[in-house]
């Protein structure tokens, strides 16, 4: 017997090294030689030829689905944006690709075909699944799906240089890829760790992330010793029972529970993914560093190395090092880490060259302190941070690779509970058990990462002018507690990327509307009606969710420079309700070009204590405004107190740093060259809107005209003062506004308030 093993062996060529029976096989298989089937007994090539145009009918119907259906769903989720059908998309979209094509696919064979009679398959009953999904669930394990991709999917952090995107694999050359903060030189202010924690703290999406993570991490560990059911004994009257009360999950094909054995399957999988983590962390650390201190041959034998094992997909470089290693728990946590070492190795490596040419290391090893102090002062710091968020990302690629060994049979051996080889005894029986899947499929999902997006107020759908609602206020009344009603029935559109004036003289409204906007109205003051600020409504909105929004959503621009800056600071500060969240950004540091622009070609005062002209300080609360580029700017009289020429020029900074702005203003003729629209208040109500360049060159409304005849412009005389006072707001008139001052005024203007027609409230004009 054992000498025709041995000759079936050479017959087969098993008797020689892997390596050179893959060198073997690498070759025939490129003469197109890929040698005979043993189910068939014909070449592999000639099966191969037979079933490619099927295979190729398929791939391209699957493909052309895959399009229409990605189409469609992506449409879906482009008009119903941060709503219910975007979320569900993206839930469904997570799912599909956390979970192995090959299970999704039989899966929907099964659901598809079987339970509601679509379409035709051949097969000989629950068994009989087993020869045809065998050999194609073996090949298909070994794809992409097994494996991490070479590049992963980074959160993005509100303080680091990560703004979501896919982050490249780590160089030779010592650059900071994923280092948080290095890339970025306007950051001025240091992060702090604990600020990380209190922003995490009250981040809703990771404060459901943490609870569902920490209950599924409580259930594994805690799980068997709650449900006392035994995941080994074997019960052959309980054979693939349906789920019950006795039985949550159902029983498998021995009458075990599955929800036992998928508890304790899950803590296995979790102590597993641990100790492949530290393993492969320490591993690669240490060889990391090794690397970087100790360069020439060392540095180019363990980088060679590093490149050979990163060139396998980790399933693959897992699968040769269980094969010299043998079978075992142990053996298993040693491949699946020295498949995923590659990655830290090389960021170690790259961090430790960094250090190398700091003068800081130079002067610590020209004193004679060790190689070793140095790493542990200069490297690990800055390294672990890196090291941990790839840790993180590596951990679910590590759970799957695991679950693929098992489902392979390279891991786990029955009757040990594990979510893959659970996997594989479930696949032969789809049809007759489809439940058995679902349970392992669920918490290998779940325990993936999962990307923590900042909550943004959502859009409205773009309107017919071509660009989104941005800001939208109806009715807006505004009542002060001494009874003065500063703001009544306002009306108000804007859309995004426009600028928008509000002009008027004192008192007619225009500051409180910034400061309805901005949420910084009285707290006994009485709104009424509706204001949405990118879909979000303002009106009644808490303050703490009305400091959030501003500084991000919106920038708020103090009334005059010296008002927007504390006096007591030694340098260009925002005040805390203007810019909560740009003020480390405003400290002395690298980003102070990036708060305080000054003059074109200048640069900044390094001196705290030097004297500010009024221009330099209205630019540095223009800058801390827009430092953030937030979606709108409310600058209430930003060229207060300045020269025509510095007027100017500050207008014109403010527009071209601001995506979309709101400016408020006394002075028509300045703001009309800058703005698209114009809305003329007087005595809180809104008396003419329009196009700037039409209400600036023919006004309708009496009121707007007397505003123009009252500022100086050439070829037009001097000007005229507006005569009379404004009505008083706690008891105003029950006409016209504008009635006691109107040189057109009629009998009806004193009864009625007229409503704004084609842009003017006044029917006088309007007939």
């Amino acid at each position: 017997m054992p000498a025709q093993i041995s000759q079936v062996r050479h017959q087969l060529g098993l008797d020689r090294s892997l390596v050179t029976q893959y060198l073997s096989w690498l070759w025939r298989a490129l003469h197109g030689n890929f040698g005979i089937s043993f189910r068939t007994g014909q070449p592999v090539g000639a099966e191969l030829a037979s079933h490619l145009a099927v295979t190729a009918v398929l791939a391209g119907v699957a493909l052309a689905a895959a399009l229409a259906a990605s189409l469609v769903l992506g449409l879906v989720c482009g008009a119903w944006a941060r709503k219910w059908p975007d979320a569900a998309v993206r839930v469904f979209s997570s799912v599909g690709v956390a979970v192995p094509d090959f299970a999704v696919g039989l899966v929907l064979i099964i659901v598809v075909v079987v339970h509601f009679g679509v379409g035709q398959v051949v097969s000989d009953g629950a068994c009989g699944w087993s020869p045809r999904c065998g050999p194609a669930t073996c090949r298909t394990s070994r794809r992409s799906r097994c494996w991490p991709p070479p590049a992963s999917w980074c959160c993005r952090w509100p303080w680091t240089c990560w703004s979501g995107g896919w982050t490249r694999e780590p160089t030779d050359r010592p650059v900071n890829t994923l280092a948080p903060g290095r890339r970025i030189g306007t950051m001025a202010a240091s992060v702090r760790r604990h600020r990380l924690l209190r922003r995490l703290a009250r981040h809703r999406g990771a404060q459901i992330g943490a609870a569902v993570a920490v209950l599924l991490v409580l259930a594994f560990l805690t799980g068997p010793l709650l449900w006392h059911a035994s995941t080994t004994a074997l019960h052959p009257g309980e054979i693939l029972l349906t789920p019950s009360g006795a039985h949550p999950l159902g029983t498998d094909e021995h009458g075990r529970d599955e929800l036992a054995r998928l508890l304790a399957g899950g803590r296995r999988s979790l102590l597993t993914v641990v100790a492949v983590i530290a393993l492969a962390l320490t591993a690669g650390l240490l060889a990391g560093i090794i690397a970087g201190v100790a360069g020439g041959p060392v540095d180019a034998a363990i980088s060679r190395v590093t490149d050979v094992v990163l060139a396998f997909p980790p399933i693959v470089a897992a699968l040769v090092t269980l094969a010299v290693l043998g079978p075992g728990f142990l053996p298993l946590v040693a491949a699946v880490a020295v498949s995923f070492a590659g990655e830290f190795v090389r960021l170690a490596r790259t961090y430790t060259l960094t250090a190398r040419g700091r003068p800081v290391v130079l002067a610590a090893r020209l004193s004679g302190i060790p190689w070793w102090r140095t790493v542990v002062g200069h490297v690990l710091p800055e390294t672990a941070t890196t090291l941990i968020v790839v840790a993180a990302l590596n951990a679910g690629h590590v759970l799957v690779t695991v679950a693929g060994l098992s489902f392979l049979g390279f891991a786990a051996q029955p009757p040990i509970p594990e979510w893959g080889l659970m996997l594989s005894d479930a696949r032969l029986y789809l049809a007759a058990a489809p439940w058995l899947c679902s349970p392992q499929g669920w918490p290998s999902s779940h325990c993936a990462q999962r990307q923590l997006r900042r909550h943004r107020p959502g859009r409205q759908p773009a309107q017919p002018g071509g660009k989104l609602m941005l800001l939208q206020v109806e009715a807006l009344s505004v009542t002060y507690p001494h009874g003065a009603r500063a703001l009544c029935e306002i009306d108000l559109v804007m859309r995004e990327g426009q600028c928008l004036a509000v002009v008027g003289e004192s008192g007619s409204g225009k500051t409180t509307l910034a400061l309805a906007i901005l949420g910084l109205l009285p707290p006994k003051a009485q709104v009424t009606g509706s204001i949405r600020l990118a879909g979000q409504q303002l009106v009644g909105l808490a303050p703490r969710r009305h400091r959030a929004l501003r500084g991000t959503v919106v920038g708020p621009g103090p009334p005059g420079p010296v008002r927007g800056l504390r006096p007591a600071a030694p340098g260009p500060r925002p005040p805390p309700p203007g810019l909560a969240r740009a003020r480390s950004a405003a400290r002395p540091g690298p980003g102070r070009r990036a708060i305080h622009p000054g003059r074109p070609g200048s640069e900044p005062n390094p001196s705290p204590s030097a004297p500010v002209e009024r221009g330099e300080l209205q630019r540095a609360t223009i800058a801390a405004a827009t430092a953030h580029r937030p979606a709108l700017v409310v600058a209430d009289e930003p060229t207060t107190a300045l020269d025509a020429e510095l007027r100017e020029e500050i207008l014109t900074g403010l527009r071209a740093r601001s995506r979309s702005l709101l400016l408020i203003s006394h002075d028509l003729t300045l703001v009309a060259g800058h703005a698209e629209t114009v809305v003329v208040c007087y005595a809180g109500r809104i008396v003419e809107v329009g196009p700037a360049a039409e209400v600036l060159a023919a006004p309708q409304h009496p009121y707007t005209r007397a505003l123009l005849a009252a500022v100086p412009r050439p070829g037009h005389g001097p000007p005229r003062p507006l005569p009379g006072a404004p009505p008083d707001l706690t008891d105003p008139p029950t006409g016209c506004v504008f009635a006691s001052r109107c040189p057109l005024v009629e009998d009806h203007c004193r009864v009625e308030q007229p409503p704004i027609r084609d842009g003017v409230a006044c029917p006088v004009v309007t007939r």
